[in-house]
């Protein structure tokens, strides 16, 4: 399965307009779909995927972690 990731900020979920990564990652990486706890879904998980137009680096984030944190990883 092939994912186009954009330059811009795009929440991850199945919900249309959002990357749908559980295609490339369920069951082989985890057994089921990671989400915030607090108000993601499936659908619609509250995380963010960017890809870097110029060094192709690939960043999720929480932006809405608790106490206003913001969690991410960048590969």
């Amino acid at each position: 399965t092939t994912v186009n990731l954009s330059a811009l900020a795009t929440n991850i979920g199945t919900d249309i307009d959002l990357i749908d990564l559980e295609v490339c990652i369920v069951p082989s990486y985890v057994s089921s779909m990671v989400f915030d706890p607090v108000d993601g879904s499936v659908t619609d998980t509250k995380y963010q995927i960017v890809q870097d137009a110029v060094s192709k680096r690939i960043t999720i984030s929480a932006p809405e972690a608790e106490l206003g944190e913001v969690i991410s990883v960048t590969r």
